[in-house]
């Protein structure tokens, strides 16, 4: 099924009784998409205009001196919410906080407005790790690139669902069409209420292939780059020495393979080690 979304412009016009004309224009830019690249823009000028008769014993389609001309339909964009629900039953990282609301304020005890405190771990649910988070030397969340975590992305659905990751795994995909690569597992198709330690992560192999095929985010829906129970992280490290940044946590069910659009910003957390994010995408 296609639905539309509408646009309507009105155009000052120079009328009488008989009838009259109308005349508008704009400036129209384009520019390309893509992520850590240069850009540029194009743009022209677009003029509209026509003359119109009212109907007889009519009167020209008049407001206030302008003319309302007929809608123009452009196909509507499907937005995908590709992020984990945040709540007392989330599952965390073995040892992490527990998400915690807690109401201060509440209208129906007659205060005049309700407000709750959260409590999260930066690390829960769909987040983002800053490199301050395993390298001592790493940059922290609120110095995060924010070009980053916007712009064209592409879903990838792979066969394993335990172990490392490598470019065999991407064998069959077109890599390089999108900066940004979200790799779809199945993990979100478990229990969001359970922490699961077997999962995919991506080989150093793997960061080292990305990275020469320009990726600058990869997204995962399991938990982490690494095996549950590493304890130098080598996933992690490879992905910062590729310079590729580290989204974890996503919820890619209803996200079929192919290039969407991602938004996906982090929260600006000053010294702050990872954030987690409302990760969207939306249909090209």
């Amino acid at each position: 099924m296609t639905f539309y979304h509408s646009y309507t412009h009105r155009f000052p016009i120079i009328h009488n009784s008989r009838g009259g004309c109308f005349l508008g224009g704009g400036f129209l830019v384009f520019t390309p998409k893509g992520g850590g690249g240069a850009l540029f823009s194009v743009g022209f000028l677009l003029f509209l205009g026509g003359c119109f008769v009212p109907p007889r014993g009519g009167t020209p389609p008049i407001h206030n001196s302008q003319f309302t001309i007929p809608k123009l339909y452009f196909p509507a964009m499907t937005y995908i919410d590709i992020s984990r629900t945040l709540s007392p039953a989330t599952a965390v990282w073995t040892g992490d906080s527990p998400f915690v609301l807690q109401q201060k304020l509440r209208l129906a005890d007659g205060d005049t407005v309700n407000l709750t405190t959260i409590h999260v771990s930066a690390h829960m649910g769909t987040h983002v790790d800053a490199p301050s988070h395993f390298a001592i030397d790493g940059h922290t969340m609120e110095s995060a690139p924010l070009e980053v975590y916007w712009g064209p992305a592409q879903v990838v659905t792979v066969a394993k669902e335990v172990g490392p990751l490598f470019p065999a795994d991407f064998a069959n995909v077109e890599l390089g069409r999108a900066p940004r690569l979200l790799v779809n597992s199945r993990h979100a198709e478990r229990d969001h209420g359970h922490f699961y330690p077997d999962f995919v992560h991506p080989s150093p192999e793997l960061a080292d292939f990305l990275g020469q095929h320009g990726i600058i985010l990869y997204g995962a829906d399991a938990p982490s780059m690494d095996d549950s129970q590493s304890q130098t992280l080598p996933g992690h490290h490879a992905m910062l020495r590729n310079n590729i940044y580290i989204m974890e946590g996503l919820d890619l069910r209803l996200a079929p393979d192919g290039l969407y659009e991602l938004s996906a910003f982090p929260l600006k957390i000053a010294t702050g080690d990872g954030s987690p994010v409302r990760a969207v995408l939306r249909t090209l």
